[in-house]
Formats: structure tokens, C-alpha cells, sequence
């Protein structure tokens, strides 16, 4: 007589296991399909299309706009949702390259709109050598951040330096002190000095050419020459009062160099030649 083959209890438990474990992995494929599929359903429309249409940019007057978005990295192509993780890095980046920039701020509006803010520094003195009569576009700001600025700037007054600041950098020791002059001298009470030029040159003084019909020159220190503090600017300020209340007394046309290195005197010398 034959005997009916039929699966033992064991063999049923381990088909059982497969089938659940087959059906599982479906069951996960299938989820990890539906999330790829969610996703590009949801990053594709935040893709730029047209920069042009999608992308504002706003606050630029002397900076190409297509300089900034090249800097920037936007282009046809780039999708703003994963852009936008990376706000603080591009910010950061385009700030280091072009240096007339002083601020950049995105906002992003969904799903492909980005608006762009900037603000450009504002040239107060232009940069040179002593000796040197090529131009060389260097500017530098309040805050003491050279770029390059042409247009513009004709009339600004002019800061030689001992050597020159790459654009980018900030300037330090002698060329600090002589921008804080300049800052000091767009006081309303010391605009009629009519600063034209400060020669951060000599290591014992700033050497500055002032005037309008008749140019004079005059030799200053003060206190705390080159620092960053309060003491500084308000002894600075000083020195420049005094230089101007003396200035206008009309000593006489005598004079070749007015001297205002000694704290609370101004000196006017008629006989030393300027060298």
C-alpha cells in the first residue's frame, strides 16, 4: 500500500517564513518606491526653470546682476529645496569673492520663487602709494574692507599706505589709523577741513593735505593712534578741532606745515622746507 506524501509541521513553518519574508520585501520595496516616487513628485517643481522669471535680485547698483548669481551658483537646473540647505554656505562664499558686497540675504518662496538683497559698501577713500600715480581702483570702506570701486570716486580723498591691501583684506596698523582720520573728518564741525589726502607713510605721524582754494598740509598723532576705542576717536577728534580752530585764524601765507603731534598744541612752522 503507498503512502500519501504530506509535509511535515516542520517544512509548512519554513514556507511560511519565506512567503512572509517575500511578502515583506515587496511590501518595503514598494514603500521605497512610493517615497522616491513622493519625493521627486515634490522636489521637481522646485527646480529653477527660468532665473530670469523665478530668481529677484534687488540692492545691486555697481555689481553686475549676473556676476552675483554666477557667484552664487544659480543656473537653469538648480533645484531650490536642496539650495536652500545651503543658504549660509553660499552667503559665506560669495562674500569672501566679491568683497563690494557687504551683505546677501535669500528668501525663498515656494516652490521655485528665491528673492536676493544685497548691499554694496560705500567707498570712503581711495588707495594708493606714495609716488604712485597709477590708479589702481583699490577703495576701502567704514569698516575698513578694501574692493575695487572706479566710478564714483574721483573725489574721494586718498590714503597712501605703506604697502597695499589685497581687496578683501582689512586694512591694519598705520592705514587703520589713517582711515579713522578720514571717518573723523565727515563730522559736520570738520567737513570745511576739506580733506584731500592722508600719507600713512612716516611711522611717527600721519601727514594729511587738507584746504580748498589753497592746500595745507599738517602733521598729527594722538592718543591711542590706531586703536579701535572710544578714548581714540574722542582724542583724534580733538587734535583735528584744535588743528582746525588754528587753520582758521589765518596765521598767514607763511606757513609750509602745521604740526599737531603734541596733545592740546598746534604748531605752525614757516621755515622748514616739506619734504
Amino acid at each position: 500500500m503507498r503512502k500519501t506524501g504530506k509535509s511535515s509541521p516542520a517544512a509548512k513553518r519554513v514556507r511560511r517564513r519565506l512567503f512572509a519574508i517575500l511578502g515583506l520585501l515587496i511590501l518595503l520595496g514598494g514603500l521605497a518606491w512610493g517615497v522616491v516616487r513622493l519625493h521627486a513628485l515634490w522636489i521637481a517643481p522646485c527646480t529653477l526653470t527660468d532665473v530670469a522669471e523665478q530668481i529677484s535680485l534687488e540692492g545691486n547698483e555697481y555689481v553686475p546682476s549676473d556676476t552675483i548669481l554666477s557667484a552664487c551658483g544659480l543656473a537653469n537646473g538648480v533645484n531650490l529645496a536642496e539650495y536652500a540647505r545651503r543658504f549660509e554656505q553660499v552667503r559665506a562664499r560669495v562674500l569672501a569673492r566679491i568683497p563690494n558686497l557687504r551683505t546677501l540675504d535669500f528668501t525663498r518662496y515656494f516652490p521655485n520663487q528665491l528673492d536676493i538683497r544685497v548691499s554694496e559698501r560705500t567707498p570712503l577713500a581711495r588707495l594708493g602709494q606714495r609716488g604712485g600715480t597709477k590708479r589702481t581702483g583699490r577703495v576701502v570702506d567704514e569698516e575698513g574692507v578694501v574692493f575695487l570701486r572706479t566710478s564714483g570716486t574721483q573725489l574721494l580723498p586718498a590714503i597712501l599706505e605703506p604697502t597695499p591691501t589685497p581687496k578683501g583684506k582689512i586694512l591694519d596698523e598705520r592705514a587703520r589709523a589713517a582711515l579713522d582720520l578720514v571717518v573723523a573728518c565727515r563730522d559736520p564741525e570738520l567737513e570745511k577741513l576739506n580733506l584731500q589726502a592722508v600719507d600713512a607713510t612716516p611711522k611717527d605721524y600721519l601727514l594729511i593735505t587738507f584746504g580748498t582754494h589753497r592746500y595745507n598740509r599738517a602733521k598729527i598723532d594722538w592718543e591711542g593712534c590706531g586703536q579701535p576705542t572710544e578714548k581714540a576717536r574722542k582724542a583724534l577728534r580733538t587734535a583735528l578741532l584744535q588743528l582746525k580752530q588754528a587753520v582758521d585764524t589765518h596765521l598767514g601765507e607763511r606757513v609750509l606745515m602745521w604740526n599737531a603731534t603734541i596733545p592740546n598744541r598746534v604748531f605752525a612752522d614757516t621755515q622748514e622746507p616739506i619734504r
